[in-house]
């Protein structure tokens, strides 16, 4: 499976912001996402402008999308 090395339980994540993240939220978004997945992560930054706001996290087939993009499109799509 893409983005998982099963041999040392250590999972890459995609992840796109707007902004480089402070040392402090790079932390914080590792310790929840080991959290989550129950394994130790490794971040892969991309800088994406069209996030606007938040982050997009991919690790292998489970996808977060905590993006103000996404918000945004979701409510024109109510909207409409």
């Amino acid at each position: 499976m893409k983005g998982t090395n099963n041999l040392l339980k250590t999972t890459v994540a995609e992840v796109r912001t707007p902004v480089s993240l402070s040392e402090d939220q790079e932390k914080n978004l590792l310790k929840i996402l080991a959290k989550i997945k129950g394994k130790d992560i490794k971040l892969s930054y991309r800088i994406d402008k069209s996030v606007l706001s938040g982050f997009v996290v991919l690790i292998g087939d489970w996808y977060l999308d905590a993006s103000l993009s996404t918000d945004l499109k979701n409510l024109r799509e109510n909207l409409i």
